[in-house]
């Protein structure tokens, strides 16, 4: 009896059919068994090794400053060089005419130099060109051993004379402040005067604000003050006394007396003893020249210490002068104003043009405008 494969199947015994699924089942669970023992056997792939920590050295270039080259004087220039040009701060600027300034402006800045206060002293600052008031610029002087006393040189009176002048008060945040004065110098039969006044010019009159006035002897080596007096609006007069005999000053205004040294001067008379001095003994007005001398002020004396510039050309009212700068700078533990003297040999060494710059900025100008003989600068 013959079956075909369809009929074989069908005709299979129930129990033969239970081992075939059986057997494949097993054969299925050997093969996934195989199959997974072949993947956990196989070498773990190595691990790449764990990098090491990185430094990061970092370096910082160091800021890059700008090389400042420090700014070179100039040399003075020796007598025989030719005159420069001042610089602007160097030449005259004289201020405008008084006619130029109202009545009203006239009247407020009257007000503002009688006012005390806000307004702090105008009179003071208006005259301190004059006056010599501590007021700084330059490097202060040291004592350098250096320096010449002005004394003992020969010194050539010059000759009587009217300065007029213009003044010019600027301080930091306020308006300049205007006004005249005059420089006269009489000398005869031995005998010397100087006198100073400063003002404001209000049209029709002048407001007197300062006087000085020096007077004394004239001798080979110049002047020799004996008394010096000074009188500002609203205040008292005081004076200044040379007693030669028993060698000391001293002052009204104060108990104190001073040794008094050869060739001393007085705040007025200083300036005519430059100019005294220019004409008797120029050797001395060389650049970079120190001259001393003692100052009597209203108080006390001090010793000036005076340095020669260089000859500068001043462009004033007058056309252009050749002049000397002077400047009297600072001086550390005596007095912290800046004073500069423009001294014009080609006028009898007169002082054409003077400027006290203070230490909080107040620069205060005198410009002369005219030099006139004494009969018509009295007129």
């Amino acid at each position: 009896m013959s079956y075909t494969p369809s009929q074989m199947m069908t005709a299979t015994p129930p129990g033969r059919m239970h081992y075939l699924w059986f057997a494949g089942l097993a054969l299925a669970g050997h093969l996934l068994l195989w199959q997974w023992g072949a993947i956990s056997i196989r070498p773990t792939p190595a691990l790449s090794p764990k990098p090491a920590p990185m430094t990061v050295q970092m370096r910082v270039r160091p800021p890059v400053t700008a090389a400042i080259t420090p700014s070179t004087v100039p040399p003075a220039r020796s007598l025989a060089s030719s005159p420069a040009r001042s610089q602007s701060r160097s030449e005259a600027m004289p201020a405008p005419p008084a006619a130029s300034i109202s009545q009203s402006e006239a009247l407020t800045i009257a007000s503002a130099v009688t006012e005390r206060g806000a307004v702090t002293s105008t009179v003071d600052e208006i005259s301190s060109s004059i006056a010599l008031d501590p007021v700084t610029v330059l490097t202060p002087l040291t004592e350098s051993g250096q320096s010449l006393s002005l004394h003992g040189y020969p010194a050539i009176a010059p000759d009587s004379a009217v300065l007029k002048t213009k003044l010019v008060s600027e301080s930091p945040g306020k308006n300049p402040v205007y006004g005249v004065g005059e420089i006269a110098f009489h000398v005869q039969d031995g005998r010397y005067q100087v006198k100073v006044q400063a003002g404001l010019d209000l049209l029709l009159t002048t407001l007197n604000l300062y006087q000085m006035q020096s007077e004394g002897n004239w001798t080979e080596f110049g002047l020799q003050p004996q008394t010096m007096s000074e009188k500002r609006r609203n205040r008292s007069e005081t004076a200044t006394h040379f007693q030669h005999d028993g060698q000391t000053i001293s002052f009204s205004s104060s108990n104190r007396s001073t040794p008094l040294q050869a060739g001393a001067q007085d705040r007025a008379s200083i300036f005519l003893q430059l100019s005294a001095l220019g004409k008797g003994s120029p050797q001395l007005f060389q650049a970079g020249q120190q001259l001393r001398v003692q100052v009597a002020e209203d108080r006390e004396a001090q010793e000036f210490l005076f340095q020669v510039q260089a000859k500068e050309v001043l462009k004033t009212r007058m056309g252009e002068l050749e002049t000397w700068h002077i400047i009297r700078p600072p001086r550390v533990g005596k007095y912290n104003s800046t004073l500069e003297i423009w001294l014009a040999p080609g006028w009898q060494w007169y002082p054409v043009q003077i400027r006290n710059t203070e230490s909080n900025g107040t620069v205060t100008s005198q410009y002369v405008t005219a030099i006139l003989p004494p009969e018509k600068g009295n007129s």
